[in-house]
């Protein structure tokens, strides 16, 4: 049965209770007051407690606080209401709001301050809200001046010509600015997270991660080592580049930053000026020597074929007097070699069939005697029929430059082998390996492949460099075969490209501009009715003003009207307001939209839209990707007027 407690027992704990909350008060009064957090109990927006701390960041005495509501520390009204919202709206269903404002401190200073509010008591909201406030002012300067800082770095970063880089310890591209995304030919977005790997040969991979492993290792920058990098479009540039570490704060290395710097053109141009001026020495003392060594020469040539005539067969002088006839030929033709690198050598220019100068040196006796040397290696002739285009030039000098280029095949070449001569026509508007700058256009190219030695990569550099020869004297080599094809191909405007791995052979690839200043053959004339057309209108869109106005000719042969633009975005607005039957299309053009998203925009406008597409590369994805579109047929550049007017003719009838 309970018993009820007497009046002593209940007095006694009533005493304990009050005690105790005493004790509980005084220590929450001691923990408010000694907090290193400003605190405020505020009713209403009322101070009813403040805490020394409080007092001390906003400047006020307890005094002039208590019973004072918090509009005296606010700038205005507006912000003081915003903070209101902020903090009060849902504070008894949230349990606790913050919001960062400004105060005015009593001296007049603008404090950045951040405040925490909550309830006293959940159950009751008229005990009030208890507010904390911390003063983030400087905090807020040292922010702003790191993010200045940064700004301004950021903004010497993407401001200088060079290219900065950073990349983490396994080489992926964490930052770079729009200089490295130019000089390796990538958008931002495609190369964040590549690997230096991506854009570097296996070959100098090695070397790559022998200067990166050696400043890990001891923490000293790299500075001015070459990076081979390969673009995104292929070509390989040159980039002086300088690396060092990225430390974490612990001193630990995370990653590598360096400067990068495209050098290509800088080497590329003093290479030239270095064989330039090699060429002029070597030109400089032909023309002042070649003149009285012509005249000594003729004596050694004439007089030992005139002494040929009289003596016996029989006669023992007559292998002597040959062999003085024929070093006697040999220094005539240096000289002539030197004379052609001079620039001081007549050379004709006209009309030539590149495929009649390859036929008629492989017919020669020259090139029977040179094969005499190697019976055990099998000689190829693949030419091309080029349908009319010609290279101007002179024939003399192409055929020597044939000549010379299948003499190192054949010497390369070890029994066995293989030496291929083949000619092509093809459209270039891509620059080649050693040549940034290349004239967009038509080209027949002659090729000279062997399945030989080889050349070294150091010896690339050097094999068009007067008098420079690894061939077995007596037999062939001045050291000026290669100089010469190289002033050769130079003097008609073409250019050289070479190929060569040791132990697998060579390939000789050299460019000639095409002229059409030479009568077509009847077969590449349209015939009436075939592929002629009735009026209909063409759209031809290409970047290179000569590409349009041949095509416009073409099709005005073939009886059709032509209308030209120089890009996609041309293209796209002049369909907005014009219908065409047909549309050219040049899939590859220069900055912009290229043929496929040309075509994409195009069929929006005009669904169905007929279109024909040419290229001067084969047949690509995007070529194959533009025909799923709708596209028809594709041309290769450079196209005749028969397969243009086919192509044309088969597209309009929907074939």
């Amino acid at each position: 049965m309970f018993e009820k407690p007497t009046y002593e027992v209940l007095e006694k704990q009533v005493k304990a209770l009050k005690n105790a909350l005493r004790e509980t008060q005084a220590r929450l009064q001691s923990t408010f007051s000694a907090v290193p957090v400003g605190l405020a109990v505020v009713k209403d927006r009322e101070y009813i407690a403040v805490n020394e701390t409080y007092c001390d960041i906003m400047g006020y005495a307890e005094g002039e606080l208590i019973g004072r509501t918090t509009r005296m520390l606010y700038e205005n009204e507006n912000e003081r209401q915003r903070v209101g919202h902020a903090l009060y709206d849902d504070l008894w269903v949230s349990g606790g709001n913050s919001i960062e404002t400004r105060h005015v401190r009593k001296d007049g200073a603008i404090l950045n301050i951040f405040l925490r509010a909550s309830p006293v008591n959940m159950e009751d909201p008229t005990e009030g809200v208890v507010v904390a406030i911390e003063d983030v002012t400087e905090r807020r300067r040292v922010q702003k001046a790191l993010e200045e800082s940064e700004e301004r770095y950021r903004s010497i970063i993407e401001n200088i010509q060079e290219g900065y880089y950073e990349v983490d310890i396994a080489g992926n591209f964490i930052f770079f600015n729009e200089s490295m995304c130019n000089i390796l030919g990538y958008e931002k977005d495609e190369m964040m997270g590549l690997n230096n790997r991506d854009f570097t040969s296996q070959e100098f991979a090695e070397k790559q991660y022998a200067v990166f492993n050696g400043v890990y290792r001891e923490g000293i920058p790299a500075k001015g080592f070459e990076w081979e990098a390969i673009r995104k479009d292929g070509a390989i540039r040159i980039l002086e580049t300088s690396v060092a570490l990225i430390r974490d704060l612990e001193s630990k290395p995370i990653g590598f930053r360096g400067i990068a710097r495209d050098v290509t053109e800088e080497k590329r141009i003093k290479d030239q000026l270095r064989r330039a001026e090699k060429m002029e020495t070597v030109g400089t003392l032909a023309g002042g020597v070649a003149h009285d060594l012509n005249n000594l020469l003729s004596g050694i040539v004439n007089y030992p074929e005139l002494l040929l005539l009289q003596l016996p067969e029989d006669s023992p002088f007559r292998k002597p007097v040959a062999a003085i006839q024929k070093s006697g030929e040999k220094a005539v033709a240096v000289v002539q070699d030197l004379l052609t690198l001079s620039r001081r050598a007549v050379m004709p220019t006209e009309p030539v069939d590149l495929n009649q100068v390859v036929s008629q040196f492989m017919a020669s006796p020259e090139y029977h005697k040179i094969k005499e040397y190697y019976p055990d290696v099998r000689v190829e002739v693949r030419l091309e029929e080029t349908e009319g285009l010609a290279v101007m030039g002179s024939p003399i000098h192409l055929s020597k430059t044939v000549m010379n280029l299948v003499s190192n095949a054949l010497e390369a070449t070890p029994r066995g082998g293989r030496v291929v001569v083949s000619t092509r026509r093809c459209y270039m508007d891509r620059p080649v390996a050693g040549y940034d700058h290349i004239k967009e256009g038509d080209y027949v190219k002659l090729m000279v492949a062997d399945t030989g030695m080889g050349i070294a990569p150091d010896d690339i550099e050097k094999i068009f460099e007067p008098f420079y020869t690894k061939k077995k004297m007596g037999r062939s080599g001045t050291g000026l075969g290669m100089a010469v094809v190289w002033g050769t191909v130079k003097d008609h405007q073409g250019f050289i490209d070479v190929q060569s791995t040791e132990g697998e052979g060579s390939t000789f690839t050299l460019y000639f501009p095409v002229t059409r200043n030479v009568s077509v053959a009847d077969s590449s004339k349209p015939r009436a009715g075939d592929y002629t057309g009735s009026g209909e209108l063409i759209l031809i869109v290409d970047d290179v003003e000569q590409q349009r106005e041949v095509a416009s000719e073409m099709l005005k042969q073939l009886g059709y009207r032509a209308v030209s633009v120089s890009s996609g975005e041309e293209a796209v607005a002049y369909l907005k307001a014009h219908e065409v039957d047909l549309l050219l299309l040049d899939m590859i053009m220069g900055p912009g939209m290229d043929g496929l998203e040309t075509y994409r925009k195009i069929i929006e406008i005009h669904p169905g839209q007929r279109a024909v597409i040419a290229s001067g590369f084969s047949e690509t994805a995007r070529v194959k990707a533009a025909q799923r579109l709708g596209v028809g047929r594709y041309l290769k550049k450079p196209f005749l007027l028969e397969k243009l007017g086919m192509a044309v003719k088969a597209e309009l009838r929907g074939a």
